[in-house]
Parts: C-alpha cells; structure tokens; sequence
C-alpha cells in the first residue's frame, strides 16, 4: 500500500520527493470577508469632566451612558443635593447650549461613541492641603467657659477665646406693685416662643405675689427678686435668647417695673446648648492665641468642624488637647500630632467652586484622586461658573476662596498666575480647532469613526468640520461623514443660502430645530437660570438625532425613511415659520435634511439628501454605502500589501472581494439583499499588463450598483361607475 503523507502547508517539491505516496494538503479557506464596522459616532464638545482631546490621551471611546457619566460627567454639578449646577457652555453665539456636549449627545445612539473633549479652560488653579483634624456637625450643648486647646509646630498650647452665653434679662425698675389690680394683665414672649398672657388678680400686690403669678404662668423661673424689683428672664443662653414684652392694659407694665420692648441675650454663641460649627468657626479664627501659632477653623463637606494649621509648609502639624469642648465637638484624633502628609486618599471633584474674595467664580474642570499624604500643589484647569462668555478675569493670586472641601482632608487654593477672561467666539472656534486636529490620528481609536457630530455650531467650526471629514477620509482613516446645520432659529431662505457654503457629499446638513424634554433641566426649572425652562423642554440642532439614525440604520438605507429610533424628539420648532410640502421641495433640492413630524410615522427626517448638487452624489444613502463598502475593501486587500504577487494570492484576493459582494447581493436569500449587482475586473483591461504587475502594483476595477429606495410611489387609479377593466386571458 502506497504510503500517505499529510500536510497543513503547501510543500516545497524536495520534500514532496522524498518518498513516493499521496500527499494531502489540508488547506484552511480563507476567512469570510464580514464588512469593516459602521455606526462609530466621533462626538467633539465641552463637557464636565474627563480627558481633553488635546491631552496625551486624546479622544477617548465610551461604552455606554453609565461608562460616559465616569469619563465625563453629567449636566452641571449637584451642590447640597441640587442637581444641574454651572453647566459648561450656557449661550454662545446667541445659541443657548451651544457646545454643550451633554446635550448635544442627547438621546444619542451608536453602534460606538468616541468623545473629544474641547478645552475652554481660561487657566489653573491649585490646591494644597493643611495639616488638619476633623470633629462632628453640631449642633453642640457646650458650657460657658469652654476653650480649645491646641499646640501647632510654631507654638502653643494656645486657648481658644472662652465660649460666653448669658440669658436675656429685661431689669425691673421703680416698680408700683402695690397700685396692681384684679384683671391687669401684660403679653410676654421668651426666647421666640408664642406670647403669653400674664393675668394678675386682686392679691398680686406684692414683690413676691407678681414672682409667683408670672412663673406660675409661664411654668418656670422666669420671674426673680433683684433687691426690690422683678428681673424677668428667659432660658436660651445666648444671643438668640430674648425676653419681649407687651402692653396689654395700659400702664401694667410701668407697675411691675417694665416698659414695651425686647431684650435679648448676650455672649459668642447664640444658644450655648446648640453650638454651631459656624460659630465655633468665627471663635477659633477670632483667637488671637490661635492665630499667632497659625491655627484656624473651616467647615468640610458634610458640615463638620475642622481645625487646621493655615500653613502649607511640610513641617505644619497640629495637635488637641482634651478638654471638654474638645470632646463635645467630636474632634479626633486627640492629643496626636497630626501632619500636612496625615490625610488620606480621596478626590478633588470636576465642578469644585473657587472664588475671588469679592465674588468672582470658577469650576474645576477635571477630578483629581489624590494619594494619600501626597503633598501638594494639585494643579487643575478651571473655567467660569457661569459659562456664557462674560466672565470677567482676574489677577494672580487672587483666587483664594474654596467653596467645597474635598474628602481628602482640608485644602487651600490659589492661582499662580492670572485667569484670563471668558475665551471670546474666535478663541471658542481655535479651542475646538485644536480638538478636531487630535481626531485624524490614524493610531488611535478615533480612526475608526464613520460620523463626525459637533455640538457647536459657528460658520468657522462647520468649515474646520468639512475639512475635517475630508482630511480623515483621505489621510487612510475610516471614510468619515460630518452631520451639521444651521444655527437655531434661521430662516428657510437664509439656511438654503448658508448650505451652498459647506458643499460636500461629506456634509449632511440639518435645519430647523426638534422639541425634546431634558429631565436634568426640568429638576432645575427656571431656577437653573438662562437656557433652563420650566418643563425641561428646550429646542435642539436636528444634526444629534440624524446622526443616531445613520448610525444605527443599516448604511445602504435612506436616513429619511420611517423609524422608532428618534420618538424623545416630540416636535418640530420652525421659528415660527410655517413649514409646507414647498418648503420641503426646496430643502430637497438645496440639499437639507429637514425634519417631520408625520401623522403616521412619527418623527422622521423628510428627504436623506447630502449638501453636494453634483450629480449621482447627492443621496446620503449612496455615500454611506459607498464608504462602507470601501472601508470593507480596504480590510480585504490589507493582509496581503507587500505579500509576493503570485497568481495564486492574487486570485485569492480577487475571490474574497467577490465573497464579501456575494454576500451583500444575496442571491440566495433575497430578503437579506443589500446590493443590486457587481463585476470585477483584474484583467489587462483594468490596467494589469506585465510591466504594471512587475512594478508591484495590481488593479482591481470593481463595480456595484446599490439598491436605491422607495422615494416615490405612484399608485395610477380610475375609480367611477364607466372604469374600464381589462381582463387579460
């Protein structure tokens, strides 16, 4: 019997030689062609947190809404449990929200998201931590004459000023008891309390009748024999306490040796049975004993007491002493010297406030995660609060006030250098600029993206976004396709002017605006100020939701047929014109994808046009399929570039790209057809001769016709009692 040899590789004919026998070569076919990946959204704006674009980083990829909120933050900052506070991007332009890139994504779906995130800091900040000791949030019961002690690296131990609280005591004088008759009666009020009516009867004409009459009413010691007259006191010891008097029958009061009118306590402390962490805030800062050895108060995050040494050198550290007050207020660790490197690990939160002593204010832009014990400064990027480009700049070092402590322990922020004003429209456009250049960087994920969506909307930014899907699509990144429009509220005939600008079967461009309800703005309502609405309904750029449907459609279909995937965008906001079958017709021919609220379908996009007039390029379906199915080629032809030229690899390659067409055509499972026809071509017609081949080149002529789509039906009736009905046999 001949012997039978194996082999999983195309053998060399020495080796096949070596002995006589059948030789099996169990070749692998080549692996199905899938098509290279749609639907990559490239999403460029101004967010509240995360990476810039223009960091190392670059433009990072999201996978989902929960993974988005990690990477960049929400709409505003929640302050107190207030959610929706200083979001980025209010009004530019005469646009509300115009760049805000929360919105801008709103509702957005995608088979992937990439983020670039613009920079519109207008400088730093940094932060440096105190060596600090946190107590409890009060209220505190302290006693009069309670102090704290503490002992700092410069000094001490050094006492706090004496906690005084002394009830309000309205002093009697040139009293008449003995003129007091049955029924006279006065109004009394302690410490805030409702008022109460002192009746006296006949008998009360004595010092110490009126003591009983007025306690016996009042239900405790209010009333006290100072030598021949009534004290009347109250029971708050402190400012807050008050004793308020009341004529009721005239000149009952001038008899006890009173007159109308409130006294009201004295002391540090408003009520020495609830000390407030303010007030032993103000006690500490106000110690002069403290101040000298650099030991001050602040208030952390959840409203606890903290003690600190106001200095940011390595050496600062402080240490209590136990003393009652000390220990009533929670502070801990007690008798142990605590250092600047003692706090612990934690973060520096995106949208953390700072403030120039007269009021000016600005948000931290990035989360910082702090090491613990690690020293500062940690320097970050901050923009106004209010993002509306009127924010005012300001000196360096003049940002001193940190409205929210961190977890970390207690910080101190200043600015080394100047904050320059809120960036102008010009430098927005620059910013967003430098943003867009990072997007055509082929080793880096953003090469992928098949959409380019911008959230703001400037002659200048569409312009940089063309040129920027034309860069990508020729610089050997993934064809890519920008989606615009015009700004909110122009007119039909101004926005069939504008579009002939940005001309481009690369630019799909939007007009008119869709209604949409934002719950982050409805938390808010009015109260969240310009761009805010009652409801949460607000008017948005209508490039958003065509983005989502070409990216989630498959791509050889028409953006403008029905759909479900855009039903939050309720209504059409045409600024008040009134948008007929005309108007329509004219988009169409201008090249605008307008939206449609039909009766039937829900909200749809009219006419899937792209902004070119030039012939055979005008539908969106025909780009998208034509990209998809390049960037597939591409992902055929690109294992075998700088392979030998071989018959054999050539038609390997000619039978994979044949493959991946088969599959779209579909002959054999007509539903899932996705082209109508194709030819190839390698031949010397396509170029192939010798010379050509020899020179490495090798010249694949393909063409495929797609499947356009039902635009237009046209149903031709005759309906009447004379119709004639042909029968045919």
């Amino acid at each position: 019997m001949p012997f039978v040899r194996r082999f999983t590789e195309v053998q060399p004919l020495e080796v096949i030689r070596q002995i006589e026998g059948s030789v099996i070569i169990d070749l692998a076919p080549p692996a199905p062609a899938t098509g290279a990946g749609n639907g990559a959204v490239l999403l460029v704006g101004e967010f509240e947190d995360g990476y810039f674009a223009t960091d190392e980083l670059g433009p990072v990829e999201v996978f989902g809404s929960a993974d988005q909120q990690v990477k960049f933050g929400g709409f505003g900052f929640t302050y107190a449990n207030v959610p929706s506070n200083n979001p980025c991007a209010r009004r530019h332009v005469q646009e509300n929200w115009n760049g805000n890139g929360f919105l801008k994504g709103y509702r957005l779906k995608a088979q992937r998201l990439m983020i670039a995130r613009v920079d519109t800091s207008v400088g730093s900040v940094s932060f440096d931590p105190l060596a600090s000791i946190s107590g409890g949030v009060g209220p505190f019961a302290m006693t009069v004459g309670g102090v704290l002690t503490v002992t700092s690296n410069t000094g001490g131990p050094a006492n706090s000023t004496a906690l005084t609280a002394v009830v309000a005591t309205s002093a009697g004088a040139a009293a008449s008891f003995a003129t007091i008759v049955s029924g006279d009666s006065f109004g009394i009020r302690i410490d805030g309390g409702v008022q109460t009516t002192v009746v006296f009867g006949g008998g009360d004409t004595t010092q110490a009748a009126v003591i009983a009459r007025i306690n016996t009413v009042l239900g405790f010691a209010c009333a006290v024999a100072n030598a021949t007259q009534v004290d009347l006191r109250g029971i708050q010891a402190g400012t807050g306490g008050s004793v308020v008097l009341v004529e009721l029958v005239a000149g009952v009061l001038a008899k006890a040796g009173h007159v109308v009118g409130t006294t009201v306590g004295t002391g540090s402390v408003a009520n020495i049975n609830a000390v407030t962490v303010t007030e032993i805030n103000t006690i500490v800062n106000g110690s002069a004993a403290l101040t000298a050895i650099n030991i001050g108060a602040r208030i952390g995050p959840l409203g606890e007491l903290r003690l600190v040494n106001t200095t940011t050198l390595a050496a600062a550290s402080l240490n209590i002493t136990s003393t009652p007050m000390a220990l009533t207020a929670k502070l801990s660790p007690i008798g142990t010297t605590v250092l600047i490197s003692s706090h612990p690990a934690g973060t520096i939160r995106a949208g953390t406030r700072v403030r120039t002593v007269g009021g000016l204010e600005w948000v931290t832009m990035q989360t910082l995660d702090v090491t613990a014990g690690a020293l500062g400064p940690y320097t970050v990027r901050v923009r106004p609060a209010t993002d509306d480009g009127t924010a005012l700049g300001t000196g360096a070092s003049s940002v001193t006030v940190l409205v929210d402590q961190s977890n970390i322990g207690t910080l101190v922020v200043n600015n080394a250098a100047a904050l320059t004003a809120a960036l102008t429209e010009p430098q927005l456009d620059a910013a967003y600029q430098a943003a867009l250049d990072q997007t055509l960087a082929e080793a880096k994920t953003v090469r992928d993206a098949n959409f380019l969506l911008i959230a703001r909307r400037s002659d200048a930014v569409v312009y940089a976004g063309r040129s920027n899907a034309l860069a990508a699509t020729s610089g050997g990144l993934s064809a890519r396709i920008y989606i615009t429009g015009d700004p909110l509220g122009t007119s039909t005939s101004t926005t069939l002017t504008n579009v002939a600008k940005f001309r481009s079967d690369r630019v799909f461009y939007t007009g008119k605006g869709l209604k949409v309800t934002v719950a982050e703005i409805a938390v808010r309502g009015l109260a969240g100020g310009v761009g805010f609405t009652e409801d949460g309904v607000i008017t948005v750029r209508p490039d958003g939701p065509l983005t989502t449907v070409c990216a989630i459609l498959a791509p050889e279909t028409n953006p403008g047929q029905p759909q479900a995937l855009i039903t939050d965008f309720f209504d059409v906001d045409a600024g008040g014109e009134l948008l007929t079958i005309e108007s329509y017709i004219a988009f169409k021919a201008s090249g605008v994808v307008v939206p449609r609220n039909d009766r039937s379908n829900g909200m749809e996009f009219q006419s899937g046009v792209t902004s070119t007039l030039e012939s055979g390029k005008t539908t969106c379906a025909r780009r998208k399929m034509a990209d998809y199915i390049q960037n597939s080629l591409v992902l055929i032809a690109n294992p075998y570039v700088k392979k030998l030229s071989t018959q054999a690899r050539r038609d390997k390659l000619r039978g994979q790209i044949g493959g991946f067409l088969s599959g779209l055509q579909s002959l054999n499972a007509p539903d899932l057809q996705r082209i109508a026809a194709f030819s190839i071509d390698d031949s010397v017609n396509a170029g192939n001769t010798a010379d050509v081949l020899a020179l490495g080149v090798y010249y694949i002529n393909i063409a495929v016709r797609t499947l356009s789509s039902l635009d237009d039906i046209v149903m031709q009736t005759e309906i009447g009692e004379n119709a004639v009905i042909v029968t045919e046999v």
